[in-house]
């Protein structure tokens, strides 16, 4: 598989484009209105890819079309998406890390008392994954959204489907300068898969997390997150925090503590990746 061929003639890419035209609208024909509509869908993909060619977020190859699966969301090669495995093995049963212990809960969390009952990490923040979350992040690669609201879906529905979503809020200087929050990006795709999303947090202190140390984000998270005075009335009784990735797990106790606070009654997280 590699890059495409920018010394193609536009000739060529023409004469394939009306090839597949013909391939469509010859499957559209004796069959229903339904199925004709989307031979045309089909077509208008298959040209897309043509006019419009997708390319690897992580290796930069050319992106290849599979039957039945749609561009946008195959931000990946084969190659790379293949690389992409989640955590296997026993996890930790609050933090969701691999377990290395014979016992149900790692070393760091035996003992210790959680608002939030149990984090899911999707992957460990390293390879594939980092590179993807830092593009998602760093670079806005809005392509990603419905990339990661499908692999959270997934996991909802298998762990969580009876439970409210809630996204960690940004910092407010964020908010102030009306800068793309990638959290809530995920959460609103996820709203529009028919999922039930509550904004109830509010993050007030601007100082980010990344910046500081183990020590210190325990105590910067602490005093950032709170409810809404205003919605603390409609809590949700079961919720899900969805967030991107968590280091020490002190934003997502932070956010669970004053869920818990104001009426939850159970709080998990979900998130993309462990670090």
């Amino acid at each position: 598989m590699g890059k495409a061929n920018f010394g193609e003639s536009s000739h060529a890419k023409k004469a394939m484009v009306p090839d597949a035209a013909r391939a469509a609208v010859s499957a559209a024909r004796g069959i229903s209105a339904f199925t004709a509509a989307s031979a045309v869908t089909a077509f208008a993909s298959i040209a897309a890819s043509w006019i419009i060619p997708h390319y690897c977020i992580i290796c930069g190859e050319r992106v290849e079309k599979e039957e039945g699966v749609s561009l946008p969301s195959l931000p990946l090669c084969a190659r790379c998406g293949a690389g992409l495995t989640g955590i296997s093995g026993p996890r930790c049963g609050v933090c969701g890390r691999e377990l290395y212990s014979e016992r149900e809960i790692c070393y760091g969390c035996r003992g210790v008392e959680r608002s939030c009952s149990e984090i899911y990490p999707l992957f460990k923040f390293r390879d594939g994954p980092a590179a993807l979350m830092r593009e998602y992040k760093s670079s806005k690669r809005f392509s990603l959204v419905p990339f990661w609201a499908g692999l959270l879906s997934d996991a909802i529905d298998r762990r969580w489907p009876d439970r409210t979503i809630v996204p960690v809020p940004p910092r407010p200087e964020k908010i102030r300068r009306r800068e793309w929050d990638q959290i809530e990006a995920i959460a609103a795709a996820l709203e529009k898969r028919g999922y039930r999303v509550e904004r109830v947090l509010e993050r007030k202190v601007d100082l980010q997390q990344k910046k500081l140390n183990r020590e210190m984000r325990k105590a910067n998270a602490g005093k950032a997150y709170s409810v809404i005075p205003s919605l603390a009335s409609s809590m949700p009784s079961r919720i899900i925090l969805i967030d991107d990735v968590y280091t020490t797990g002190a934003t997502i106790e932070a956010c669970a503590k004053a869920l818990r606070e104001n009426g939850a009654e159970s709080v998990c997280a979900l998130v993309v990746a462990a670090d």
